[in-house]
């Protein structure tokens, strides 16, 4: 049996308050990652481009989760890496993947689609790891144009930690609400 407790002994300071920065020229992109946008135009190809984790743990090349009609888990079960796609975190700041305007990027077919900004678009996963009242305050300054700190939910940073590790030893996840943090 697997191991599915994340140990903080991995180079985590518990004392360490983490900041991050939603960067507002990157959050207004117009991309369409609603349930809509994903079944009419990319198709989830996120969820099965075997260059992204958790698509290629274990050796595949489709996430362990993806089911005939999209993710299986909830998003109380998601990983937070999937939760924020196609945000991720460079430096501490919150940015579109790199690749989503790029002509052969799993994100194309939903970029400049739709009239949701990215932070509209996936708001939902958003207010799973941090809470509606935040999001609509990054929502809020991100549409004035300022860019928007926070402090990083403590559950969240040892979750991506935990992803990490998890992506370099090319494992699937576990659903967050099976992992025992300490």
């Amino acid at each position: 049996m697997e191991n599915n407790i994340y140990q903080s002994s991995l180079n985590f300071d518990v004392e360490t308050i983490v900041k991050w920065k939603v960067s507002a020229k990157w959050a207004l992109k117009v991309i369409n990652c609603t349930y809509e946008g994903i079944i009419n135009n990319c198709k989830g190809k996120c969820c099965c481009t075997p260059s992204f984790w958790p698509c290629n743990a274990e050796g595949k090349t489709v996430c362990y989760y993806l089911g005939k009609t999209g993710c299986t888990l909830s998003n109380k079960d998601k990983p937070v890496t999937c939760l924020l796609f196609p945000l991720t975190v460079v430096r501490n700041t919150l940015v579109l993947y790199w690749r989503a305007p790029q002509p052969h990027s799993c994100c194309y077919p939903n970029y400049g689609k739709g009239s949701l900004s990215v932070v509209k678009s996936i708001k939902p996963c958003l207010e799973e790891l941090f809470g509606v009242d935040l999001v609509l305050g990054i929502i809020k300054s991100v549409e004035q144009g300022i860019d928007f700190e926070f402090i990083v939910p403590k559950e969240v940073e040892l979750l991506l930690k935990y992803e990490h590790k998890l992506n370099i030893e090319h494992k699937r996840p576990f659903p967050r609400s099976e992992l025992k943090l300490q």
